[in-house]
């Protein structure tokens, strides 16, 4: 493994952990690790495979063929976003759901 792609990859995913875990705060979001924790892993492993073949491309094939060269960066770049909405959607349910179970314990009571 080369020290470039494992710092690389150490630092893509601190910053993907500060935008998960640290975006949304709330009691609820606890009771949701396993959920969390998955996504993480979906996402770690994209940012390994961007990382990957950002790296493992030889210098010589960029200027013979971009297109073998970008096409997997820029499908790995769209899996990430996707994921990162993907776990935006997941944290605003949970917080509407927060809300609806407040709202329904004031209604009750």
């Amino acid at each position: 493994m080369e020290p470039v792609t494992l710092f690389s990859g150490i630092f893509l995913n601190i910053c993907l952990y500060i935008i998960i875990y640290r975006k949304k705060k709330t009691n609820f979001l606890q009771s949701t690790k396993p959920m969390r924790y998955l996504l993480m892993a979906i996402l770690l492993s994209d940012t390994w495979f961007l990382i990957d073949n950002l790296t493992s491309v030889n210098f010589m094939c960029q200027f013979i063929s971009y297109l073998n060269y970008f096409l997997p960066i820029i499908l790995e770049f769209s899996m990430m976003t996707a994921d990162y909405i993907l776990i935006s959607l997941v944290m605003k349910s949970n917080d509407q759901k927060v809300k609806n179970v407040q709202l329904i314990k004031k209604i009750l009571i």
